[in-house]
């Protein structure tokens, strides 16, 4: 009973604070924010569905259950509300994608690489603040009445009284809260460079280096990531210091017409950071460059990925007791390594 009040919580405060603004606002916009995909629906998630469903990570979820996003699982979730976000209007969501919406994506063509990392981005941008609103609101909960019901749901796991929870509890989430702030300052300044960017067409202001892989592997991905070390240990993020947004990656896989693809994009002013993907991933044999990339999505848990059900549940258990650990285990660690090791090639199920 406790659980499900705690549930209902929580769902409340995610209902409330849940971020609504068109990322592209200006003069054009159409009026109130829509449930925009972030990964194409019908030519992808539809693809990867079994009855109208995905695999997906679902933070909230996680939070309501137990409280521990730190312990997550993949579940089910319905290809129309996934990877969706209410971060465009319906104006500029149709303006703005259709050139990777209605056509096949092309390698070079470079207004596509653009807009599928500008997506991305913006989901990333829409997500951290809805984030800084649900910290708001649940520190404010903590503050005023102890979210008490919180605290019973976890008081068998907890070995101290209610007290002590309740200051423990806010020292976390206010630096939960902090961090996302910072993040947030530097996200404003790229997010304004971006709309700028695109409204000039200067797509050339993002690079890609792209992977394609000669059969369809159910697996869907958009999404940022900072990558701490290349493969040989030389540091490219120092994610240690809150303050250093640092050099990230736009990843987005999907496939398409009998192949799947991986694209890796960054911002041409970090071209010569990311100057190693070319040896180390670009020009490895397929099965390396399959291991390396589950490895960018296992060491930087990336909340925008889904994967088919039928696919998901032909792994081995082993195996993905293992993607499990590995995923939760980097939640709370930095300087994770590239492993180039075959048991973490997931793209051989999927």
């Amino acid at each position: 009973m406790v659980g499900k009040l705690v549930a209902t919580e929580l769902k409340e405060i995610q209902k409330e604070t849940f971020y609504r603004e068109c990322f592209h606002k200006d003069e054009n916009c159409s009026g109130r924010t829509i449930k925009a995909h972030s990964i194409q629906k019908n030519r992808i998630l539809k693809k990867l569905s079994s009855n109208g469903l995905v695999l997906g990570f679902d933070y909230y979820s996680y939070m309501a259950a137990g409280f521990n996003p730190f312990d997550p699982i993949l579940k089910e979730i319905g290809v129309k509300k996934a990877s969706t976000f209410t971060g465009f209007c319906s104006y500029h969501d149709r303006a703005i994608f259709g050139p990777i919406e209605n056509l096949d994506y092309e390698v070079g063509n470079k207004a596509q690489e653009f807009l599928f990392a500008y997506r991305a981005f913006a989901k990333e941008y829409h997500a951290k603040m809805s984030v800084q609103r649900f910290l708001n609101k649940l520190i404010g909960k903590i503050e005023r009445d102890g979210f008490k019901i919180l605290y019973l749901n976890q008081s068998k796991n907890i070995p101290f009284g209610y007290s002590e929870w309740k200051k423990a509890s806010l020292s976390f989430w206010r630096r939960a809260l902090k961090g996302t702030k910072d993040t947030l300052k530097k996200l404003e300044r790229e997010k304004i460079a971006f709309n700028i960017n695109l409204d000039k067409g200067r797509y050339y202001k993002i690079e890609s280096d792209v992977i394609v892989f000669p059969k369809e592997h159910y697996i869907a991905v958009s999404s940022i990531f900072f990558l701490e070390r290349d493969l040989n240990g030389k540091v490219v993020n120092d994610l240690r210091y809150v303050s250093n947004y640092g050099k990230p990656i736009f990843l987005n896989i999907f496939p398409q017409n009998g192949k799947t693809y991986a694209i890796l994009s960054y911002y041409k002013k970090h071209k010569e950071a990311f100057s190693f993907l070319e040896t180390q991933v670009i020009k490895k044999d397929e099965n390396i460059q399959k291991t390396i990339i589950s490895n960018f999505i296992i060491l930087h848990p990336l909340e925008n990925f889904y994967v088919s059900p039928q696919k998901w549940n032909s792994i081995p258990d082993k195996k993905k007791q293992l993607f499990y650990k590995k995923w939760s285990d980097s939640l709370l660690s930095f300087n994770s390594q590239i492993s180039t090791k075959e048991h973490f090639n997931f793209f051989h199920f999927l």
